[in-house]
This record gives structure tokens, C-alpha cells and sequence, in this order.
């Protein structure tokens, strides 16, 4: 039998024996790590809630990018082009429609099938009722109606340009 040295608490040739109590005095109980994991995984639960709100507002946010170059575009050509083929009789670019992809890239021809966005020109005379120039010769407003074409019922974002006459 192994002698005992006094006060030691230990056996002669053996590492010290040590209580559950007193094993590591730095470690986190088990109590501890549950209540960690309990309040990491509500931080979690709620920002994974709010995923599907913020995917759709950058997907608003990317379609009102898109629909801005394609207004842009749009304008661009007809402020191009002659003045006097822009009247609504004339039938050049009043309710004339562009298709565009999903970068709002223009897309050949009217109803191409990977379009996700057509633009369909409108042409108004200004309205000058409550202006002192008479001014309705000399510029048009052209509405740029915006449209999904594979959503069903469509929905138009509309926007305004007010083009005037370049002289040409």
C-alpha cells in the first residue's frame, strides 16, 4: 500500500487528486454556456427575420436604378430626333414600346422574350393653362410608361420628360 503524506491529500506517486468543484477555476458552467447560446440564437432568429425585408427593398432599389437608365435612354433617343416627328400624328414615337433584360440592356424588336422591362412612349402636348407663355408648339411631354411584361396585372411606373424643340 502507498504511503499518504500528511497534509498532501495526494497518494505518494500519483498526480494530485482533485474535486469537481474546484477542476478549472476559468471555465463556464454548463448553465453559462446554454444562456450564451440561448441569446446568440435569438440575435440570430430576428436578423434572419428581417432577411426577406431587406431583399425587398434591394430589389425595389435595383428596379428604380434600372428604370432610371431606361427613362434616360429612352429621352435620350428621342431628344435625337427630329422636332416634327415627335407630334402625336406622327406616329414615330407615340406609343412606340422598347424592351430591355434584367440590366436594362435595350433588347432587339418589340416583345423579345427575355425582356423584363418594356417601356411604352407616350406624347402629350405641355400643358400651359396655368403659364402666360404659350409654349405648346415648341415642346412636348413624353410619358415613359415602365411595365414588367411577364407580371400579370402589369404595373406601370410612369415618369415625365419635357422635351423642347432643338431647332432641328
Amino acid at each position: 500500500m502507498k504511503a499518504i503524506r500528511p497534509g498532501s491529500g495526494t497518494i505518494a506517486g500519483r498526480p494530485p487528486v482533485r474535486s469537481a468543484r474546484h477542476a478549472c477555476p476559468g471555465a463556464f458552467s454548463l448553465i453559462e454556456v446554454t444562456l450564451a447560446i440561448g441569446i446568440v440564437s435569438f440575435a440570430m432568429v430576428s436578423m434572419m427575420g428581417m432577411l426577406p425585408f431587406g431583399l425587398t427593398h434591394f430589389k425595389k432599389a435595383i428596379d428604380t436604378t434600372i428604370e432610371a437608365q431606361i427613362v434616360q435612354a429612352v429621352s435620350s433617343q428621342i431628344e435625337l430626333a427630329d422636332f416634327s416627328q415627335l407630334t402625336p400624328s406622327s406616329g414615330s414615337f407615340d406609343g412606340k414600346e422598347f424592351d430591355y433584360d434584367s440590366e436594362g440592356a435595350a433588347l432587339p424588336g418589340a416583345g423579345a422574350p427575355r425582356a423584363l422591362y418594356r417601356a411604352t412612349v407616350g406624347i402629350v402636348p405641355v400643358d400651359t393653362t396655368n403659364s402666360p407663355l404659350d409654349i405648346s408648339a415648341e415642346a412636348y411631354k413624353i410619358q415613359v410608361k415602365i411595365s414588367n411584361p411577364l407580371q400579370t396585372p402589369p404595373v406601370y411606373h410612369t415618369y415625365s420628360v419635357i422635351v423642347a424643340n432643338n431647332g432641328r
